[in-house]
């Protein structure tokens, strides 16, 4: 064990050097789920503090989800944490995926796509959607929901734009009106475009939450934006 720790530590620090990833007198936050692989970054980093050039401090960052209204238990990683001189913080996740441990002020949620997006306003997904609003805006939370999509081909010549903000929504096709058995249409009643953008925008007046859109290339980046508040004001 011993020696396989001592070669991803190797490994770690060959790309940080290799690729300038960290500068003296910077601070990293490690998300921890408590899986292998977040633990292992932070065990890692930890080490690499002790013998490498860089000076850098670090902290582990674990966000409570509160499933079914329970708190999570950490306390068997914040004992192997605190064995390793780690330091750790635990916060609450109030809504989305997305936040800062230090402020929660903007909260994104992701989509992988307008599909899931559709699913969660129009669908049986709605209820707990809205829950979400609401909790958001009691909160005085910006809520921002960030839809990865890309255009194409759907069917023959039938081609799916690429849409970047809201007021373009009306233009996406919904893939399952082009299902089709026996000639006729499989999902004639398939939420559309325009039905989906007036759902969005009367979710975006009543409770505030803001709708933005970015191809999946573009999202991690697009998430940094907004929140450390170096976003230029476009969806992109």
């Amino acid at each position: 064990m011993a020696q396989h720790f001592q070669r991803l530590c190797g490994l770690a620090r060959k790309a940080i050097t290799g690729y300038d990833m960290i500068q003296d007198g910077d601070k990293i936050c490690v998300g921890v789920s408590g899986g292998k692989d977040s633990v292992a970054l932070a065990l890692t980093l930890r080490k690499l503090q002790s013998y490498m050039n860089v000076k850098f401090d670090m902290v582990a960052v674990t966000l409570d989800l509160g499933f079914k209204g329970q708190q999570t238990d950490y306390s068997s990683l914040e004992k192997l944490f605190a064995e390793h001189g780690i330091e750790t913080r635990r916060t609450k996740l109030y809504v989305g995926d997305y936040t800062l441990p230090t402020d929660q002020s903007v909260c994104i949620d992701t989509k992988k796509d307008i599909q899931e997006l559709v699913s969660d306003i129009c669908g049986k997904q709605h209820e707990r959607f809205r829950n979400e609003c609401i909790r958001a805006q009691e909160a005085g939370i910006r809520l921002i929901i960030l839809t990865e999509n890309r255009g194409g081909h759907i069917k023959n010549n039938i081609i799916q734009p690429t849409i970047t903000s809201l007021a373009e929504l009306h233009r996406w096709k919904n893939p399952r009106l082009f299902i089709f058995c026996g000639g006729k249409q499989k999902y004639p009643r398939a939420t559309r475009g325009v039905t989906l953008q007036k759902a969005c925008t009367t979710l975006k007046a009543k409770y505030g939450v803001e709708f933005l859109f970015t191809t999946p290339e573009k999202s991690a980046e697009k998430i940094v934006e907004l929140l450390t508040g170096e976003e230029n004001g476009k969806s992109t």
